[in-house]
């Protein structure tokens, strides 16, 4: 099968189309959602204090590497995820910190 440009415009003209409609499915559910509904504000980086560093510490002595979920729930990290521990614990030990 050879490449012939009427099928290539009738599939480009296809593929505006779709988009177009996915544009208004979009506008129309968005329309539908009630107006107090707010999205979740994105969370601002913070610097790791020395007290959070400590508690970190504190955690994987305890609870051991990996088990972020668990030092999460026993320390209070002021709105840190899992992830958060988790990401901090390799940046301590490639800068030697721990």
């Amino acid at each position: 099968m050879f490449w012939n440009p009427e099928s290539a415009s009738s599939r480009t003209k296809h593929r505006k189309t779709n988009s177009l409609q996915s544009k208004k499915e979009l506008q129309n559910i968005e329309n539908s959602l009630p107006d107090n509904l707010s999205l979740p504000a994105c969370r601002k980086r913070r610097r790791w204090t020395w007290e959070e560093d400590q508690k970190l510490k504190e955690g994987v002595k305890k609870f051991g590497v990996g088990k972020w979920t668990k030092i999460l729930l026993h320390y209070n990290f002021n709105n840190r995820t899992d992830v958060m521990l988790k990401d901090r614990w390799r940046t301590m030990a490639k800068l030697n910190i721990i």
